[in-house]
């Protein structure tokens, strides 16, 4: 179950609690920011996806980690998809 409240996002089960829904500067698409264990920003796509490779956590700020089919911590837990994947404009942010 997934609601959107003014910008805000409560994503359940699992965990995400409620965490700023922001728009992508290029494509306009509805994305969450998120920070790796190494301590990196990453964007991801806001709407829950069944394929998508990582997890997020309800910790402030969000925080990510690959999904692990294998981990029962990550079972039932919704996944999101990076969002460079599904924006058409991702070639134009890339680093050179």
């Amino acid at each position: 179950m997934k609601s959107t409240i003014e910008g805000f996002a409560a994503v359940t089960p699992g965990g995400v609690g409620c965490m700023q829904i922001r728009r992508c500067r290029s494509c306009n698409a509805s994305v969450i920011w998120a920070k790796t264990r190494k301590e990196k920003w990453m964007v991801l796509d806001a709407a829950p996806n069944g394929r998508g490779k990582f997890i997020v956590s309800s910790t402030e700020p969000p925080e990510c980690e690959t999904f692990d089919e294998g981990n029962m911590l990550h079972a039932n837990r919704y996944r999101f998809a990076a969002h460079w994947g599904s924006c058409p404009q991702a070639e134009n942010w890339k680093r050179k």
